[in-house]
């Protein structure tokens, strides 16, 4: 990826990115037509303010746009395409766009951001330090202001729907996403019982193996290793599912290495004829990892800690 100074002739392709992006995010058409001028860019622009443009693959991907207002910089712009986002071009242009204010001399990016988009700068340095008052169709809003250490400051434009004042602010979290917590939160309480089932054998849990008999079996010949390996991935499970629901970046991680070690035990299971059944969950397994590797997940995650 590159990133250059924008031209005049690029006006057209940059409005078509900065439209797709804003309509990305859900809004209302009628909404979209109030940010009509807001959101075109013109040649005249480009050539009186710093215009950057990311360069992915031979073609503009996103860009931001800097102008100056009093004693700081203001970043007029920050689109990333909603097929680029997720990979990293976002945080670059903005890393871009703050070192261009240090090269500037200029001490305070001020910054209005979409709502949907805060989650990107928080995760950058961003801090509420107040709130900015928006109205859109005589709708009064009270939005957040943040700035970070590297002296950016942040106001945030209307959101989608309205907001009281002093609402917290959310990034929604995909239904997916949600739904693989409470997964990993079934793997944890499953694991456990099988932990409390094998310290006390014959109890009130042991009927419970009726459903993998097999696996109890397999269990108890193992010993005290079974624990070995039960307790870290009880965990496992429960830390995956605490930042799945958090929308921590590590619990993503650590679902798809928890996804791909099940993936690889289910394969190994199937081809040694151990465990027939094992071969059901491999497209199971391999569905959620292409989920988790889905644009909206991908850039929900970019957006978190």
């Amino acid at each position: 990826m590159q990133i250059i100074r924008a031209k005049p002739d690029d006006a057209p392709g940059l409005t078509e990115i900065a439209f797709a992006a804003k309509r990305h995010w859900g809004y209302p058409e009628h909404w979209m037509e109030h940010w009509h001028e807001a959101l075109t860019i013109t040649p005249e622009a480009i050539l009186k303010h710093e215009f950057y443009a990311a360069i992915v693959d031979g073609r503009i991907a996103g860009f931001h746009a800097l102008a100056r207002k009093e004693h700081r910089l203001e970043l007029l712009h920050l689109w990333v395409l909603p097929q680029a986002m997720g990979g990293g071009v976002g945080r670059s242009l903005f890393l871009h766009a703050v070192e261009r204010t240090k090269a500037l001399g200029f001490r305070e990016l001020e910054i209005e951001s979409d709502p949907n988009a805060q989650g990107f700068y928080v995760h950058l340095g961003a801090r509420r330090v107040g709130s900015s008052i928006r109205e859109l169709e005589n709708q009064t809003v009270s939005c957040p202001s943040l700035f970070t250490k590297s002296a950016v400051v942040l106001a945030l434009a209307p959101p989608l729907h309205p907001m009281k004042p002093n609402a917290p602010d959310m990034i929604r979290r995909p239904l997916g996403v949600t739904l693989l917590a409470c997964f990993f939160g079934f793997g944890t309480l499953a694991s456990g019982l099988a932990i409390l089932s094998l310290l006390f054998p014959g109890g009130p849990l042991e009927p419970a193996w009726r459903i993998n008999p097999r696996g109890h079996e397999a269990f108890t010949r193992m010993g005290g290793w079974a624990f070995v390996l039960l307790v870290p991935a009880c965990f496992a499970c429960a830390a995956t599912a605490y930042a799945l629901f958090r929308g921590a970046r590590w619990g993503y991680w650590l679902a798809v290495a928890l996804l791909l070690a099940n993936l690889i035990g289910d394969v190994v299971n199937a081809a040694l004829d151990i465990e027939l059944r094992a071969a059901v969950g491999v497209p199971v397994v391999v569905l959620l990892l292409l989920y988790l590797r889905s644009s909206t997940v991908r850039e929900f995650f970019s957006t978190t800690h």
